[in-house]
Parts: structure tokens; sequence; C-alpha cells
């Protein structure tokens, strides 16, 4: 099964009659199918069913009739789910795999021609067929036949390459990869001529026919190269063809020797200067890097000009300021590795390349030194990229897997412009949240956001603060035996830097924690040292910029790109235009950090609020998307929530007005660094009403920013800061009871919310009625009890 659409799917299957039907369902009992046929047998024996008119983001059963009678053994239904609308934005993953057969630990069994260690029956291609993800892509060498260099099989012959494609769908674990959409493309040793095999063979037409006769796929020429690409929302994929072409790796390297051949780089040069993708997967059979010979290093100056190419043409929709090197990632295979490399380890478009391989195939002793992020030879090996299109910013994530458990991960993400806000989409199932009195801990791939563990026995109080990160200690126990059992994972979970806890609450992921420091040893617990994700900003500087006349939220949104470039944790922007538009510029040698430079925009005169959210991306909840969010104002501005102190819903209250150093003044001034006259400073903003009444003056001098040289904007900054201050800080902290209506966190109010408060107690025998806002929560799961921290309306 090849080819996936909005609306299509293309189906192939071998049958023992002549005519055949094909059954296409939206449950898996096949009940009132879309019938598509009758279809001949062709000379191959092979059927090719297109269907069309399918609804798009649905998923489908097929099942093949033949001669009448529809087989509806497990073995042979095919799944699949079509795409969004070509254009949608959204989060989609396709997986990447390849080589499978030399010296295999699993044989290929049942074989006529290929021999049986030539080919394999992986058991982690049956697992791959089971992974979340919209597309598969073998990359090549999906057997080691080598047809037509008259070694392992006869000949290079029409029949004896159907009959080796055949020995391969009759490995169970093969044949259940294909039962999924699949794309098949080929490297040396299943195309013609044997290892390192080129253009010259002459029984490449051959093979081209039969990978045309048993393989679906998206549309091609009718003969020769099987090059071909595909849309997925507004990413364009293509999957190379680097053999039918090829001018062998032996001549001389000059403009002449190609690997892809004329037709193929005009074809793809039309791609990229027509299409309306935004950004692109460039599927490479090749190894685009290393030294061996059978890789790009044979073709040095091709692989300059397709360089050359990717950084010269503009993305179309990007009105030439970003080009395809700096919107794209690349995934190859053949080299029997995982090999992951940055863009900056790149010299040839400067992309990052993921090498995912080896399914079974005896694993490389190369030293991977170009791969700057890591190198492992092995066998179960693949990968995926996931890419996550908001709208404004597409993320782009490579990650190798071992097994299946994740190896390395790479993320770029880069801007798409502000377009207009589309209709309200369909909510995630399960996105909402509803009341369920229960708090689930996960432990999350940082950067993925992929669900690594269900951890039901951590204990601790966490929470949030609007504009501000949050630090917590919770406790892990480790039993050895139990549901509490950790099954190999400690060593994963227990990794800091690359693992987050997330907790959900009544259904809805509220908080995740980036683990920095936990300490475990011969006590049945570990301590988790926890900071939240707005904290990851303060470890990542400021660059050079320069903004004048721009809207804060774009400002915002660059200097969250300072933190999300260069191995970020794969942060989603989501920072409408506010209205208002602000000058900054910063210097890299003032060695700012992203955190106090994004506090200080927020915290000027008429600044914005700011918060990491977290979201589900699939109605699997299989993921977590870390949404870094920027509004005018976060959370509900006129209440519809009562928190009354006299209700049962309530323990205990604690009124406070804060007039100390820091907490109130009425005549402040604000200042940047310099010396003597030199130093720039605000006017003095005073609050003359209250002075000119009698109050005593109480001064307060701050320093926003060093890197402030703009008196005007330091009078925002002290403007700001004494309409916060005037009146001193008063804020309740009303303990709550989190399982009860109206306390529940985010079923009946959220951070930045306003809310009503009916006070009573020793300091309100009477009752006080007011209201004020939701600046931070804290949640003790264990005892039912949240905290949240309100700043009173003046």
């Amino acid at each position: 099964m090849g080819a996936p659409t909005p609306t299509s799917v293309r189906v192939t299957g071998e049958i023992d009659g002549a005519m055949a039907r094909l059954a296409v369902s939206t449950n898996q009992n096949l009940d009132s199918p879309q019938w598509v046929g009758p279809v001949p047998i062709n000379a191959a024996g092979t059927v090719h069913f297109s269907v069309e008119g399918l609804a798009p983001a649905t998923e489908y059963w097929c099942a093949i009739e033949d001669d009448g009678t529809l087989d509806t053994d497990p073995d042979r239904i095919g799944r699949f789910t079509t795409f969004r609308p070509t254009g949608s934005t959204g989060l989609h993953r396709v997986v990447g795999f390849g080589d499978a057969g030399l010296t295999p630990d699993y044989p290929a069994e049942d074989t006529t021609v290929l021999p049986s260690t030539r080919g394999s029956n992986p058991p982690v291609l049956s697992q791959i067929a089971g992974v979340d993800a919209d597309l598969r892509v073998c990359l090549g060498d999906w057997h080691y036949g080598n047809p037509g260099d008259g070694v392992y099989v006869p000949d290079g012959t029409v029949g004896t390459i159907r009959a080796i494609y055949r020995d391969v769908l009759r490995q169970p674990h093969q044949a259940a990869v294909l039962r999924v959409p699949t794309e098949v493309g080929y490297d040396d040793h299943d195309f013609v001529g044997g290892n390192d095999s080129d253009g010259t063979s002459l029984d490449k037409p051959n093979l081209a026919q039969v990978v045309r006769e048993f393989m679906p796929h998206y549309p091609m020429g009718a003969a020769g190269p099987v090059y071909r690409a595909w849309q997925i929302d507004r990413t364009l994929h293509i999957l190379a063809d680097t053999r039918y072409d090829r001018t062998p790796n032996g001549a001389a390297d000059n403009a002449s020797k190609t690997m892809l051949g004329q037709a193929q780089k005009d074809w793809m040069r039309s791609i990229l200067t027509t299409t309306t993708a935004v950004a692109l997967v460039w599927w490479m059979p090749t190894p685009w890097l290393g030294g061996h010979v059978d890789t790009w290093s044979s073709f040095t100056t091709e692989r300059q000009e397709l360089a050359t190419m990717l950084t010269s043409i503009a993305v179309p929709s990007s009105g030439g300021t970003r080009s395809w090197a700096s919107s794209m990632v690349m995934l190859t295979a053949d080299v029997h590795a995982l090999g992951l490399a940055s863009g900056a380890a790149n010299p040839w478009g400067g992309f990052p390349v993921l090498l995912c391989a080896s399914i079974d195939a005896t694993p490389s002793e190369a030293s991977g030194s170009q791969y700057d992020l890591g190198f492992q030879g092995g066998r179960s090996q693949w990968g995926m990229v996931t890419v996550d299109d908001t709208g404004s910013q597409i993320t782009m994530t490579l990650t190798g897997y071992s097994g299946m458990a994740v190896w390395r991960q790479h993320t770029i993400s880069f801007a798409t412009g502000q377009p207009t806000p589309p209709p309200a989409p369909t909510p995630v199932p399960g996105a909402t949240a509803t009341a369920t009195n229960r708090v689930d801990w996960y432990a999350c791939d940082l950067v993925s956001g992929a669900k690594i563990a269900h951890l039901p026995m951590v204990k601790g109080t966490f929470g949030r603060a609007l504009s501000n990160y949050w630090q917590t200690t919770l406790t892990l126990p480790l039993p050895t035996a139990g549901p509490g059992r950790l099954l190999g994972l400690a060593d994963r979970i227990l990794e800091p830097r690359t693992t987050m806890y997330v907790a959900v609450v009544n259904g809805v992921p509220a908080w995740a924690g980036i683990l920095l420091k936990p300490i475990g040893g011969t006590a049945p617990t570990a301590e988790l040292g926890l900071v939240s994700l707005e904290g990851y900003l303060n470890r990542r500087y400021v660059g050079d910029h320069k903004w004048t006349g721009v809207d804060e939220a774009r400002i915002w949104a660059g200097l969250i790109g300072d933190a999300n470039n260069e191995h970020g944790i794969g942060l989603v922007v989501d920072a409408p235009d506010t209205g208002t538009v602000r000058d900054r510029e910063y210097f890299d040698d003032e060695n700012g950090l992203v955190f106090q430079r994004v506090s200080e925009l927020a915290e000027v005169e008429d600044g914005p609020d700011w918060t990491i959210d977290l979201e589900w991306t699939n109605s699997r909840q299989t993921h977590v998307r870390k949404v870094a969010r920027l509004r005018k104002r976060i959370g509900r501005v006129d209440p519809i929530v009562t928190l009354s102190s006299i209700s049962p819903v309530y323990v205990d209250y604690d009124w406070t007005w804060d007039y100390s150093d820091g907490r109130g003044a009425n005549d402040i001034l604000a200042y940047t660094s310099g010396e003597g006259e030199d130093t720039p400073t605000s006017a003095r903003i005073r609050d003359e009403f209250q002075l000119d009444a009698g109050i005593p003056r109480y001064e307060y001098r701050f320093q926003p920013s060093s890197s402030i040289k703009n008196p005007s904007v330091l009078n925002a900054h002290a403007r700001r800061k004494l309409a916060e201050l005037r009146e001193g800080t008063k804020s309740v902290v009303i303990t709550c009871r989190a399982n009860i209506e109206p306390a529940r966190l985010g079923v009946d109010w959220n951070i930045g919310d306003t809310v009503n408060l009916d006070l009573w107690g020793h300091l309100d025998p009477l009752g006080r009625a007011v209201r004020g806002r939701v600046l931070a929560w804290e949640l003790d799961p264990e005892a039912q009890i949240v905290k949240p921290t309100i700043l009173l309306e003046a």
C-alpha cells in the first residue's frame, strides 16, 4: 500500500484468479465497504487499485476480493489514514529505514530465488508498521540479492527480479510494513549490477518495470528512474533515485559526473520553484556525508551544485526571505548505522542529516566523524522525521531509534510568517479539560514530547507562574516489582537535560518540568530537581538583533527563536501581533539571557503576558506539544468563578498587603549601565496624588536591563513599575480542595483568569468582596489541594 493523499490511496496485491476487487471501509470489520474494481491481473500476477473519493484525515481498512472471495485474514488486511487537505497545518510523522539482508540475524525463509542469507525477516519491521506515523519510506537495500551480477541470483531478467520481490514479500515482517502506506526506493544491492551498482547496468529497465508492477507509488514516469515527490500539509517530500542515471563511482569528479542525472535535477528545480510547500524533507538513498567511495564523497562537484541550488532558491511563499536549505532536513541510509548531524556539521547546504540504518545488516564499523551529534553501527535501527506546522512556525525533529527506544534527536524551527487565522480547528479528542479528580504523571522526551513511561507513583507539589518559571523537587519511587516497576527505563527517565516530567490534570497536560538534578542510590526513591519549561529560557542567550517599529509579539518571537535554534527543545511559537510596536536592539556580547530579555519586554508599560503551555498533539495523546504563547493578556478578563472562603471547597486564605522594598513605592527611577553623567535614566515617575495627600515618599530605583539606552523606554519601565507598586502588592493565597467545583484547575479557572473573591475570616468578619487575577498556582495532588495566588485589583 502506498501513495496516500487527502482523498486517495494506491493498493497493489497478488491474486490467484483473473479478476479482483478491493473493499475499503472506515471500520476494521469492513462493514458497508466502498468497492473498487473489478481489476484484471497483469503479466506479473499483480493487481493495482487506485482508490479515489476518500474523506481527508480519516482512517480506513481494506482487503482484496479474489474471484468473489473477500480475504479477511488479519495478516492481509491493509490499514491507512488519509492526509489532511494539502496546505493544512498540523503535525505529521514519516518513518525512514533501509538495509536488510547482509549477514542477517533474521534470515529470509521459504524463498525460491533469493538466498536466505541475502534476505531478512526482521521483527522490527512489524513494530515499525505499528508506529503512529502517516507514511513509511524504505530507502533501499530491502534485500541483498544483487540481481545482474550473477553471484547470488541467476541474472537480472524481469522473471528473476519478480521472483526476488515475491521472496521478500513472503517474509511476514516485510509484508507487515507494506500493509500500511510505504514508499519503497532502492539502492545498490536491490538495484541491478551488484555492489556499488550504477546506471551502466543493462538490466536497469527490467528493475524499473518490476518496481512499478509490485510497488504502489506516488506519480513518476512510466519507465526509467523512480524519483518522486509528494506533499503532506505544507511540507514537500522528495525521494531521490541515486542509481538509475548514476555515473560509475570511479569516474573523474567533474561537472559531467552525476548521481542523479540531469533530468532528475531539472525536475527537482522545477518543483522547488513552483510548489506551495514551505518546508522540505529530502529522502536520499545514498549517504550525503561520509568518506566511503559509494557516498556523495565521490560526487563532490554535483553535491556542491545541489547545495548551491538549495541555498540559492527561495521558498516561493517566503517572498525571497528564506532558502530551501534553511527549511529542510535529509534522511539517508546505506551505511549500516544511526548517525545524526546538525546543520553546522553539513558543509553542503547546512541542513541537518539523519542516517537511519540498518534494519538487519552487518553493523558499520566506520568512525562516523561527520555526524557531530552521534554515530552508532547496529541492527534494528531506523529513523523518523516529525513536522509540526502551527501556521506561523514549522518545527522539524529528526529522531533515531534503536529498536523502539529513542537514540538521539535533533530539532530545527523556522518562522513561516503570520498567516490569516484559519477557522477554529476541530478540538483534539481529550484536549478539553474535564473533571477527573486525578493527576497522571508521564516521563517524556524533552524535544519530541513523546511519552516514555507512565509514572503513577510520583509525589510532590508543583506550580506555575505567569511570565515566570517554577522550580520544584518531586519524589519518584523505584520499586523493584509491582505496577510501578520501571522495567529497564530508569536510566532513560532519570537522564537530565533530555527528559521532562509532565503532569496531566483533569485530562489535559498542565505542567512540565525539565529534569536537571536527579538524586538516587540505595534508597527506594529518587529525588527529582525540576524547573518548568520557562526556565529553559534562562539557559540560552540572545544574539544580535535590531527591531525598529516592530510589533512586540514579533520581537518576543524572535527572542524565543534564540532559545529554539541550534539544538533547542522544539518550542512552537504562538504569538499573533498585539498591535503595540516597539524598538529594540540587542547585542550578543551583552550576554543577555533569553528569559531576561522576554521578561523585560513584558515588564514595560502596557507589556504583554507570556507563558509556555502544553497541548496534546494527537487524539491518541502520545506526544505533548510545548507552545510558547504570547498575548496582550492571557486569561479571562471577566470573572466567571467566585471563590468563597465560607464554602466547603475552601480550607483557608491569607491576605497580604506588602509595602516592603521592591513591593511598594510611590517614587520610581529606572536606570541602566553607565557611570556618572553617562548613566541613562528615566524621569522621576511619582504618584503626586499620594505625595500631596501627605503620604511619605518611598523611593525605588531599579535596572530593568543593561541594554536599554533610550530614556523613553526607561520611562515606560518606570511607569509600569509605579502602576504595580503605588498601592503596594495586595494579594490573596486561597487554599482550595482541587477536586470540587468551582476550584478545579483547568476546568473552572486557569492562570491569568480574573476571579471574584468572597472572603470571610478574623480579618474580614463582615466579609470582603473583591476581585483579582490568578498570577500563579501550586498543586498538591496527594492532598488534592490547589493554592492560586491572586493579585487583587486596585
